[in-house]
C-alpha cells in the first residue's frame, strides 16, 4: 500500500502510521513530481531574466531620453531669458519711439482726413486734439491744383469747414492743423 495522506500543495505522499511504503509508486511518483515543479520554477526564472534585461534596456532608453529632454528643457529656460530680455529692450525702445512720435506730432501737427463726394461742396473735419485761436490749418488734396476755397475753424466745436467747387469724382483732403509760434 502507497501513502493515504497527501500534501496540499503539491499532493507529495505522506505516510500514516499504517502504510506500507511503496517505493515504485510513492517515491518515482514525488522524484517526478519534484523534478517537473524545478523544471517549472527554472523556466520562470530563466523568463523573468529575460523580462529583466528588457526592463533594464527599456530602463536606460528612458534614462537617456529624460537626460535629453532635461538637456532641452535647460536650453528652452535659457532661450527664453533671452527672449524676454529682447522683449524688455523692445519694450523700453517702443516707448521711446512713441514719445519721440509725440514730439514730433507736437511739432509736425495734428492730421485728419476726408472725403469730399462727388457733387459735394463742403467738408468738415472734426479736430479732437484740438482747435485754437492760433492754430495754424494747411489743406492738401490728393488731386493735383485743387484747393478749397475757403476755410473756417469753430474752436469752440473743433470742427474745420473746407469749401470747393462742385466736382464730378471724389476728392480725398487732409489738413495739418498745427500752433503757430
Amino acid at each position: 500500500m502507497s501513502s493515504s495522506l497527501k500534501t496540499s500543495n503539491f499532493g507529495l505522499p505522506l505516510y500514516a502510521p499504517e502504510d506500507t511504503t511503496s517505493w515504485l509508486v510513492d517515491f518515482n511518483g514525488l522524484s517526478r513530481l519534484v523534478d517537473s515543479e524545478m523544471e517549472k520554477l527554472r523556466s520562470a526564472v530563466e523568463s523573468s531574466d529575460i523580462d529583466i534585461s528588457t526592463l533594464e534596456s527599456q530602463s536606460e532608453i528612458v534614462k537617456n531620453q529624460l537626460a535629453e529632454l532635461t538637456t532641452k528643457t535647460a536650453d528652452n529656460t535659457s532661450d527664453i531669458e533671452g527672449i524676454r530680455e529682447i522683449v524688455t529692450l523692445l519694450n523700453t525702445n517702443v516707448a521711446k519711439l512713441l514719445e519721440s512720435v509725440a514730439e514730433c506730432e507736437s511739432k509736425v501737427g495734428n492730421t485728419y482726413t476726408g472725403i469730399l463726394g462727388v457733387g459735394e461742396t463742403t467738408l468738415t473735419l472734426n479736430c479732437k486734439n484740438g482747435l485754437t485761436d492760433n492754430s495754424l490749418i494747411s489743406p492738401f488734396c490728393n488731386v493735383f491744383g485743387v484747393s478749397p476755397t475757403n476755410i473756417s475753424g469753430d474752436v469752440a466745436t473743433k470742427l474745420v469747414t473746407l469749401t470747393f467747387e462742385s466736382r464730378a469724382t471724389p476728392l480725398e483732403v487732409t489738413i495739418v492743423v498745427t500752433e503757430r509760434s
